[in-house]
């Protein structure tokens, strides 16, 4: 049997992730050698940088609010481990399930809905860019902005995205994102109806995806494990960075 990984955390969510994860992960004080995760709700930037000099062999940023370019891209230059994002509307098992369950095909048109209150929109319209990147095939820039933006991959003949962001007063988060064509994706993360969906039509019928029974956290911690166990070096940060953005050119 391999050895269980240290794993230093203090959000209550991710100290129940690594009892969770019994025969993988303890729980543990000491950085060196160790998932360290970091709260996204501050300057996280900064205490993931302070836990790669400790000797941290991964970092696990939980749920990153603000990006600024000043403090995510020497972290994204000069971390030796790697560094990797838990986005709960964006999470990697939910979006392995998106592809796979498209086999290849292109969208041929991509539409996004954002609605949430004033302060989280920028967040909300952050992950919105996510899924586009996933369903699009590439990173997407804005290529037009008026009642409704409009982004597609640079240099590509990859399908236009339309993308629409309203701040409300009431109610809480809701995201839908549609890719159309011969596969039709339609997602739906609706935080007032507590209601989190994926289906999938073609020719053969609508596929509707079973529900996610594991925890964000515990998931992301499993992949952060899954990462050291294979040597990987995931690209979450760089796509935070890209969706980031994008969502800032979006609201300038």
């Amino acid at each position: 049997m391999s050895a269980r990984i240290p794993v230093v955390a203090s959000l209550p969510e991710y100290r129940v992730a690594v009892a969770g994860l019994p025969m993988r992960a303890q729980a543990a004080t000491g950085r060196a050698g160790a998932i360290v995760v970091v709260d996204g709700a501050g300057a996280w930037w900064d205490a993931a940088a302070e836990a790669v000099a400790d000797g941290a062999r991964a970092v696990l940023v939980a749920e990153p609010d603000r990006v600024p370019p000043v403090g995510v891209d020497p972290l994204a230059a000069e971390s030796d481990a790697p560094v990797l994002v838990h986005r709960s509307r964006l999470r990697h098992d939910l979006v392995a399930r998106v592809v796979d369950a498209r086999d290849g095909a292109m969208p041929r048109v991509i539409v996004a809905e954002c609605r949430a209150y004033a302060a989280d929109l920028p967040s909300l319209v952050r992950d919105a860019v996510g899924w586009i990147r996933v369903l699009s095939g590439g990173p997407p820039e804005v290529v037009a902005a008026g009642g409704a933006v409009l982004l597609r991959p640079a240099g590509t003949g990859a399908p236009i995205a339309s993308l629409l962001a309203t701040p409300t007063a009431a109610g809480g988060s809701v995201l839908r994102v549609r890719a159309l064509g011969e596969v039709t994706t339609e997602l739906e993360i609706d935080d007032p109806l507590g209601r989190r969906g994926v289906s999938t039509s073609t020719t053969g019928g609508r596929m509707v995806a079973p529900a996610l029974h594991e925890s964000g956290p515990r998931a992301a911690l499993r992949r952060a494990i899954d990462v050291l166990a294979a040597g990987e070096s995931p690209h979450d940060l760089a796509d935070l960075r890209h969706d980031a953005r994008v969502a800032s050119a979006i609201f300038s």
